[in-house]
C-alpha cells in the first residue's frame, strides 16, 4: 500500500487509532479518564463493559449503626449482588473533534437494605469532545470535553 508524504506525515497512518478504548462515559480514554485524543478520523467505536459483584457483610458487620447512634447488634450478615453493563457508541468525523454516545444500565440488591433493590435503567450520555490533533512530533495533547447525562426516572426505562 502506497501513501502520500503528506498523509504518511500526519498521524491518521498510526496504528494506535485503531486501538482507542471507551471511557464509562463513552469517549476514547482509560477506563475512569477520558483521554485528550481519539481514534483515526472516519472510525466508529462500539463497545460494551459488564461487572458483577456479590458479597456479604458489606453494609453492617457483627454490629450496624450510623456514627453518633448506638450500634444495633446483627444476627446474620447482610448480602448484596450488584450486576452492571454499559454500552457506548463513538465516532470521529474531524482530527480534533469526537462525538460519542453512551447508556447504562446497574442493578443492586441487598437483603437488609431499605429498599432491597436499586436500579438505574437507560442513564444516557451524550457528548463531544475537542482536542489538538495528533502529529508525530507533538509530546502532549490538550482538549476539553462537554456532554449531558439523561437520567432515567425512579421506576422509569430510558428517557
Amino acid at each position: 500500500m502506497t501513501t502520500s508524504p503528506a498523509l504518511a506525515n500526519s498521524g491518521d497512518n498510526d496504528p494506535d487509532h485503531l486501538a482507542a478504548e471507551s471511557a464509562m462515559s463513552g469517549s476514547t480514554g482509560l477506563i475512569r479518564t477520558e483521554g485528550a485524543d481519539s481514534g483515526g478520523v472516519g472510525t466508529l467505536r462500539f463497545g460494551i463493559l459488564g461487572s458483577y459483584f456479590s458479597g456479604s457483610g458489606v453494609l453492617c458487620r457483627p454490629v450496624c449503626g450510623l456514627p453518633g447512634n448506638p450500634p444495633v447488634p446483627v444476627d446474620q450478615k447482610d448480602k448484596l449482588s450488584q450486576l452492571g453493563t454499559r454500552l457506548f457508541l463513538s465516532a470521529t468525523p474531524a482530527s480534533f473533534l469526537e462525538a460519542y454516545a453512551g447508556l447504562r444500565y446497574q442493578s443492586t440488591s441487598d437483603n437488609q437494605g431499605n429498599p432491597k433493590d436499586i436500579d438505574i435503567v437507560g442513564n444516557m450520555t451524550l457528548g463531544v469532545k475537542a482536542f489538538t490533533p495528533t502529529s508525530p512530533t507533538r509530546v502532549l495533547s490538550f482538549g476539553g470535553a462537554l456532554d449531558t447525562q439523561l437520567l432515567s426516572s425512579a421506576g422509569g426505562v430510558g428517557l
